[in-house]
């Protein structure tokens, strides 16, 4: 009771970031629960450990489209937190997200040994909204895809236990576009006094704003163990440090 008293007293907090999906259609539809395992190339962003699972030599091709059904519905509230308007709903338009992956992987004759070379993006979908509706100032059209590159290797130390790693070169982009609202509730020339932005023309008080960024060169890894103590047990630990994103861009506003 007391728990749920001081949970109950803490203020809200807010936030929103770049957030980096699971890869590959095997892993999505197992929640991201493809650490152990794993048998195919994807072990790459999982677990490099697991690679050693592979039977011989392997090409991986995967392809999927990622399409978000959103539906957004824009309400106004008054001052005593009443609904006084709601908008027109709108929906997502933008084409499915198309993400390829591919790679490879050879022992090279090696029987306690795997090396891997691989492109392995992760699941994101696209987000579109009409440039002239309702949720504008919230969002009208976002964009962000990463691409991770590079090799992996396992090694079976013991009958047991197998170690892995990865290095990945990384682009990530990221552009969006929405409105902000610059209307100062004066009065326009040879008008009468008004003091509700709401009567002028979204064309005269908006304020159409569009970032892009870039970052080519991030180096990131991960590294991951798998332990075997029996034919039918597998546990798998796989850790990836956090990714910092520095990027490039540019910020332009077209006004009216």
């Amino acid at each position: 009771m007391l728990a749920a008293l001081l949970l109950a007293a803490l203020p809200t907090a807010e936030a929103a970031g770049y957030y980096t999906t699971d890869i590959g259609t095997r892993g999505m539809s197992r929640g991201g629960a493809y650490i152990a395992g794993n048998r195919d190339l994807s072990a790459q962003f999982y677990n490099p450990a697991a690679l050693i699972n592979l039977s011989g030599p392997q090409m991986f091709v995967n392809y999927s489209m990622v399409d978000q059904a959103v539906d957004f519905t824009r309400v106004d509230l008054d001052d005593s937190g009443q609904v006084e308007k709601t908008y027109d709903t709108v929906n997502n338009i933008a084409d499915p997200m198309q993400i390829p992956a591919f790679g490879v992987a050879h022992n090279f004759g090696l029987d306690n040994a795997m090396f891997a070379l691989g492109m392995l993006p992760p699941f994101a979908p696209d987000m579109e909204y009409p440039a002239d509706g309702a949720q504008r100032y919230t969002l009208i059209d976002s964009l962000i895809w990463e691409v991770s590159a590079g090799p992996s290797v396992a090694y079976r130390a013991l009958p047991w236990l197998t170690v892995g790693g990865s290095v990945f070169w990384n682009l990530v982009r990221a552009e969006q576009t929405l409105n902000a609202n610059v209307c100062s509730a004066g009065t326009p020339a040879g008008a009468e006094p008004n003091s509700s932005c709401d009567n002028y023309a979204a064309d005269q008080v908006d304020l159409t704003v569009d970032l892009k960024m870039m970052d080519k060169s991030t180096i990131t890894g991960n590294v991951g163990i798998l332990i075997e103590p029996r034919d039918d047990l597998k546990i798998g630990l796989s850790l990836e440090p956090p990714m910092e994103v520095v990027g490039q861009g540019s910020l332009s506003a077209e006004f009216s």
